[in-house]
């Protein structure tokens, strides 16, 4: 069973990018699903999917960049960005992709 809170109306994911192309999404400080891009994008779409069923929601999505100086973090950026945003015309959910400013060694 997942620890996402499904009677929330607003949840906030953060995607932690490290070096090596290893991901983690993370909710409340828990790791909901860690491995890589294509794993993790998978288990989003299912949350996302399982949250539609349950009704209007607000879901935001964080990127974050764990690593100093990896070039794969914009790639892996790209990859999310654009999965995302189609995720996000295909939910009832609004959705918001959040990027840049959430940089811990920017």
């Amino acid at each position: 069973m997942l620890s996402v809170n499904f009677f929330e109306n607003k949840l906030q994911f953060n995607i932690l990018i490290h070096k090596g192309a290893h991901v983690e999404v993370v909710y409340r400080s828990k790791t909901i699903v860690a491995g890589t891009k294509e794993q993790c994008f998978k288990k989003i779409c299912e949350v996302v999917k399982g949250l539609d069923g349950l009704g209007r929601k607000e879901i935001y999505f964080h990127i974050m960049n764990m690593t100093v100086s990896d070039s794969a973090f914009c790639f892996d950026v790209i990859y999310f960005k654009e999965h995302l945003s189609i995720l996000k015309s295909q939910s009832k959910s609004y959705i918001e992709i959040k990027t840049g400013l959430y940089n811990l060694f920017a």
